[in-house]
């Protein structure tokens, strides 16, 4: 996998404010099927109308890639708990994953009009979209052990979280 840099400038998406320690990775999906939605195209969102929100994270992952937006040692306005002390923004590295594959699942039919649905979608593309979601799961998986082995974690249980853990919304996430 390869992994490149595009950090964000100081903006509301980044704060600079540096993380109150390290409790491990929080993983993420972002959401948007959009088959034009990896890593890059995420990081130039970012970098646009996307530094104005207080939404971030430090990493974004496909199949190919992962860009890295903000220093890990920094929040990231993920989790959805805010400054909540030992919570995920403030505690925990982001890693979104990429779901590009060019379809709705059908469970989120009709949320993206500019996305067609699953029925629409060819067994070849079907296909072609899940193997490139696989290899975006073994990237952010191995994205998140390096990240734990620099910090001097040797197991994973205890420190790999879902969003939805740290969400008082219960946001199916990753899905």
């Amino acid at each position: 996998m390869k992994q490149e840099a595009n950090l964000l400038p100081k903006s509301a998406a980044r704060s600079g404010r540096l993380l109150q320690g390290f409790k491990g990775v929080t993983v993420h999906e972002t959401g948007n099927y959009r088959k034009t939605a990896d890593a890059k195209s995420h990081a130039t969102y970012m970098q646009g109308a996307g530094k104005n929100s207080q939404v971030s994270a430090h990493w974004y992952v496909d199949d190919e890639r992962a860009v890295l937006m903000m220093p890990e040692e920094e929040v990231a306005w993920h989790a959805g708990d805010g400054t909540k002390n030992g919570g995920g923004n403030m505690c925990t590295v982001a890693i979104e994953m990429c779901c590009n594959w060019g379809y709705l699942p059908p469970e989120y039919a009709g949320m993206q009009a500019d996305v067609k649905a699953a029925a629409q979608a060819s067994e070849e593309e079907k296909a072609e979209a899940m193997r490139r979601f696989a290899a975006t799961v073994d990237n952010a998986a191995q994205l998140g052990a390096e990240m734990l082995h620099r910090n001097g974690i040797k197991v994973a249980d205890g420190f790999v979280w879902q969003h939805n853990h740290w969400s008082p919304y219960g946001k199916d996430c990753p899905h």
